[in-house]
């Protein structure tokens, strides 16, 4: 027990937990606490940072979703930043939630100090210096300038990153909205091609710019390889990587992304790129993504998916997801007319696909859909059948 109120809070580490079962507030402090326990038992009593006021009450809001609950915590702590961070760190770890198994992200750590950007950049650059050499990234790269990298016109129509420079690889894309994508991602090392224009071409004299090793990194389709081959008329590429099928750059999650880049680090000369292309082509087609990328959905979320599948299973229920893996709703087929999809980045369907539910969902930001079968595969969603999912389960 609590039995020494805050006067004041240093941190406040706040928390969203997604479960696959119905919990009580009870059931996520209980979790969190022994967490926290096995974490500072070697280096401070558990129950003396508590009395002393370093631990606070870890307030819980919960919002029941039928079988499913979402959560929202912020844990106080008066612990330096460092202990703050592993409390963090330990709690993403947590997979199970009372009796149900849950998700748990850190959304952000709060101080109250004004100077903490300054603290934590300082923290950052010394991780960085500690941690570079097990880290594919270029190691000449500046934190700061890193940092405070945004979306700049380099040149007329040819859109880039302020550290541009100091980067030895350089991913070429489309265009801007590509650009944005990677920042968003914290990959810095990009610039726009302005599509056909090739306006990229007003760098191809410039001496830093000669000295850098290109990457192709287009949309998957039809155009994307034309433009490709115009710019190698022009530019010596080392390696070219394109989206899935049908895909822009700009639509991929970080996730597809991280995962077509590390495509990237394993091929080490242009020779290899024919066979990087087929293989990309092969093993992203829409109607295999999940038989031939069985990780596209992490453990934990695989976890709930599955238990949710075998819940509506044979019973013709709708199930949408937000980009969390909480519940939005679960209704009978019978609703679907009457659906809100504007929120719904997954969905399970016990059901065949057809021209109804394709209108329904024409202009949503959905990225997967699973569901007992497909009368026709939509362009930028991932469609999955069960068989497929089951198939592709992570043991």
């Amino acid at each position: 027990m609590i039995t020494k109120k805050f006067q004041h809070t240093t941190y406040s580490i706040l928390l969203e937990i997604t479960t696959s079962g119905i919990i009580d507030k009870t059931d996520v402090i209980g979790s969190l606490y022994n967490q926290m326990r096995d974490v500072l038992k070697q280096e401070v009593s558990f129950e003396d940072l508590v009395k002393s006021g370093k631990l606070g009450n870890i307030e819980v809001s919960i919002s029941k979703l039928k079988t499913r609950t979402k959560a929202k915590c912020s844990i106080p702590t008066n612990l330096d930043f460092k202990q703050t961070c592993l409390l963090a760190a330990k709690c993403e770890q947590i997979t199970k939630i009372g009796h149900v198994q849950g998700i748990v992200k850190v959304i952000s750590i709060e101080h109250s100090q004004k100077d903490i950007e300054e603290k934590i950049l300082k923290r950052a650059e010394e991780l960085e210096k500690k941690f570079s050499v097990n880290v594919n990234d270029d190691n000449n790269t500046n934190l700061k300038t890193k940092a405070k990298s945004e979306v700049i016109e380099l040149s007329s129509n040819v859109y880039s990153t302020a550290s541009i420079k100091n980067h030895k690889t350089i991913y070429l894309v489309e265009g801007r909205s590509d650009v944005r994508t990677l920042v968003k991602y914290n990959i810095h090392n990009v610039i726009s091609v302005n599509g056909s224009f090739l306006d990229i071409l007003k760098l191809k004299n410039e001496k830093w710019f000669s000295s850098k090793e290109l990457v192709l990194l287009f949309d998957g389709d039809s155009s994307a390889q034309k433009l490709s081959e115009q710019i190698k008329q022009h530019l010596t590429i080392s390696k070219e990587l394109f989206a899935p099928k049908g895909i822009e750059i700009s639509k991929l999650s970080k996730y597809k992304l991280n995962k077509l880049l590390e495509i990237d680090n394993n091929y080490n000369n242009e020779s290899n790129v024919e066979n990087l292309k087929d293989s990309i082509d092969e093993n992203v087609s829409n109607s295999e993504i999940v038989s031939d990328d069985k990780s596209y959905f992490s453990k934990n979320e695989y976890f709930i998916l599955e238990n949710y599948l075998q819940a509506i299973k044979d019973k013709g229920r709708i199930v949408g997801f937000d980009f969390t893996f909480g519940v939005v709703f679960d209704e009978p087929i019978s609703k679907l007319s009457s659906l809100d999809f504007s929120l719904i980045d997954y969905v399970l369907y016990d059901g065949l696909c057809e021209n109804i539910f394709y209108k329904k969902i024409k202009n949503s930001p959905i990225k997967c859909i699973i569901a007992k079968g497909f009368s026709k595969t939509v362009e930028n969603i991932e469609s999955i059948t069960f068989k497929e999912f089951e198939q592709s389960i992570i043991e």
